[in-house]
């Protein structure tokens, strides 16, 4: 039995390194006349064709006076146009058996939607409609929605995140993307609208699209829908921040439970370092979901992650703490698994669970065309080759403990910055 399981395994094993080699070999790039770049990814195999369109407008459109502003844009644009009401916009959608989901992150705005591939051609005129023909009617509903949505009380696993993002971070990084209820207020449409025309050009537009494209007839032609003439408009870049400091924030609340975030500062993505941390921050992972909420029950979870922009990227620790004196235990837990001797000390056993974590995951990556499309959108805007995943995916499998423990030099003597939402009797 034991062999016919290690053959199976094998088998899958081999599938996915030929699903890896063969993954990007079918791409296609190309700019329409309009400037917009245009990127095709023909999955014979799937007869879901999935679209990501990419307006590179960053976090540094906004000021500390408008936070939210492109949230609302993105949002009324896909709300409406002066062709479709609200109504119309979504039944013409969900005739084709379609949807469309509004993007926001630091870097990018966009638009994220798939169908049926044989529907591909309506699902692009509708798209165009959206783009180039916006009518922000839907203004003041957006905008309370927004007011809503920044108000609503959240969890404290990602309160305390954005504690420490708009702390420790100097430049507009530090914002939140939903925008806050007093930035929201004062944002009106003639400023959505002013925020199109400055910016809105096919200079700062990129599409995706990933299927059977086989089965599409004369698929560039279809695109070419969207070679739409605007003029040239400004193009933005991204923040740079600067290196974190050392601090300690902490802020009272009458919350339920206590939260902390420990952030460093990490290699960007496409950074020689990048899987090391990767892999590094998997094991660290483990190690304190162990010890923190596993063996001594102090918190509901525990993890550590890569956050990325497209200047930076930070090694972020963070749990919730379910009684709040036990958070400066937790927290010196945590803070163990970064100093040098456990670094050198890492066990066979708990670098080979991450090792094969990160294979994995890399290996499972990418296997829907709305995943290959947001993924090369994704390295796209942060100038990687697109085939960044599938690269990452063979160093991968030949990374060794030793890049690990040799972390042990870089990670202890990193600077960290702490921040901690601690409760108080309501």
């Amino acid at each position: 039995m034991n062999k016919i399981l290690n053959i199976i395994v094998i088998i899958l094993m081999l599938e996915l390194n030929i699903m890896a080699q063969d993954l990007y070999s079918n791409i296609k790039e190309w700019k329409l006349e309009n400037g917009i770049d245009v990127i095709t990814y023909n999955k014979t195999t799937s007869n879901i064709c999935a679209i990501n369109i990419g307006f590179k407008l960053p976090i540094s459109a906004e000021t500390d006076k408008n936070i939210g502003l492109r949230n609302l844009l993105i949002k009324v644009m896909t709300r409406n146009t002066k062709n479709y009401n609200a109504f119309e916009l979504s039944k013409a959608i969900e005739e084709i058996g379609a949807g469309i989901s509004p993007v926001v992150s630091k870097d990018y705005i966009g638009i994220s939607g798939s169908s049926l591939c044989e529907y591909t051609p309506k699902f692009i005129d509708i798209l165009k409609e959206i783009l180039f023909n916006p009518s922000f009617d839907g203004f003041e509903e957006e905008k309370n929605i927004a007011l809503q949505q920044a108000a609503m009380m959240k969890n404290i696993w990602s309160e305390v995140l954005d504690l420490w993002t708009y702390k420790s971070l100097k430049t507009e990084y530090r914002f939140e993307t939903i925008g806050y209820p007093e930035t929201i207020n004062n944002i009106e449409k003639t400023d959505v609208i002013s925020l199109y025309d400055k910016y809105f050009s096919g200079n700062n537009l990129v599409v995706v699209l990933a299927g059977n494209l086989d089965s599409i007839n004369n698929i560039d032609k279809e695109i070419e829908k969207l070679n739409v003439k605007v003029a040239a408009k400004e193009t933005l870049l991204s923040p740079v921040e600067p290196p974190l400091i050392e601090n300690r924030y902490i802020e009272q609340r009458k919350v339920d439970s206590s939260a902390f975030v420990i952030g460093l500062d990490a290699p960007r993505r496409g950074d020689d370092d990048y899987l090391k941390w990767i892999t590094f921050t998997t094991y660290l992972s483990n190690k304190i979901d162990d010890e923190i909420r596993q063996k001594r029950g102090l918190a509901y979870s525990a993890t550590s992650s890569i956050i990325n922009m497209v200047s930076n990227s930070y090694l972020i620790i963070r749990s919730d703490i379910n009684n709040s004196s036990k958070i400066d235990e937790a927290i010196k837990l945590a803070e163990i698994y970064l100093s040098k001797d456990n670094i050198e000390k890492i066990a066979d056993k708990d670098f080979g669970l991450a090792k094969n974590m990160v294979v994995g995951s890399l290996s499972r990556a990418n296997q829907t065309s709305a995943e290959i499309s947001s993924d090369i959108l994704a390295n796209y805007l942060y100038k990687l080759p697109l085939n960044y995943t599938n690269i990452l995916l063979e160093k991968s499998k030949n990374i060794k403990k030793e890049d690990l423990t040799r972390l042990s030099n870089v990670i202890p003597n990193q600077m960290k910055s702490l921040a901690e939402i601690i409760s108080i009797s309501k």
